[in-house]
């Protein structure tokens, strides 16, 4: 059973990629303008920094629901 060694990792990395996924869809709908310049100039700074802020905001969001 090889397969046990990596479901762990490979756990991880298909939630990392969901959520990343994810919050690319969540731009898409709702920042369509900053990731369309973003795209345009070729600049994938305004990009990381809106994935950074959704995520800070989800994160708070979940952290005063709890």
């Amino acid at each position: 059973m090889e397969l046990g060694r990596f479901s762990l990792s490979l756990t991880i990395a298909g939630i990392v990629t969901l959520v990343a996924a994810s919050t690319l869809i969540w731009l898409l709908l709702y920042a369509p303008v900053a990731l369309a310049g973003a795209v345009d100039q070729g600049d994938i700074t305004v990009v990381a920094q809106a994935l950074g802020t959704a995520l800070l905001k989800t994160v708070a969001a979940l952290i005063r629901y709890l």
